[in-house]
């Protein structure tokens, strides 16, 4: 006989916490590793930042907010917390709110300047059109490429190194 008390008193810390926030194994294991326990404060201030943590951090592309936590919780209490978790960097993205509030992990932009900067290594040059297939905006594009090359020049629809092409 083994009563649901003794059951809750056997399960790991990790077990508890997953259980209690609603997410997974791995995310509770991530949550107790951010605990302070010499001062007693947590990483993450409230259920809201867990939850947002927990779930944008699996995201692989740009996702506008209200799509994926829909009506559970205001957007302006939303929008805070995942701008107050991107600032102090435990939200690895940014935040726009150009068309909705939209949600960009850091591992979506470093792939796309890794595309635009490989593509005009080899070729010498990038255009627009071909940017604007991976979702890059013209100032984006132009950012990346002048960075990486500074003698590029900007054409009407492309971008030019003019040492190769010319």
């Amino acid at each position: 006989y083994c009563s649901f008390e003794d059951e809750q008193a056997r399960s790991s810390p990790t077990e508890k916490v997953a259980q209690e926030f609603n997410i997974s194994a791995e995310d509770a294991k991530v949550l107790i590793a951010g605990i302070d326990i010499e001062h007693g404060s947590h990483a993450c201030n409230s259920r809201l930042e867990t939850r947002v943590i927990s779930t944008l951090r699996r995201v692989t592309s740009p996702v506008l907010l209200e799509s994926i936590f829909g009506a559970s919780v205001t957007n302006d209490e939303l929008v805070a917390t995942v701008r107050n978790l991107c600032e102090r960097g435990e939200l690895p993205g940014t935040l726009s709110n150009t068309n909705g509030s939209v949600y960009t992990p850091i591992l979506y932009t470093r792939r796309q300047r890794t595309i635009v900067d490989t593509f005009f290594q080899a070729n010498g040059y990038i255009t627009f059109a071909k940017c604007a297939t991976i979702g890059l905006s013209r100032s984006q594009i132009e950012s990346f490429v002048k960075e990486s090359f500074p003698r590029a020049v900007l054409m009407t629809g492309s971008i030019i190194d003019t040492e190769r092409v010319c």
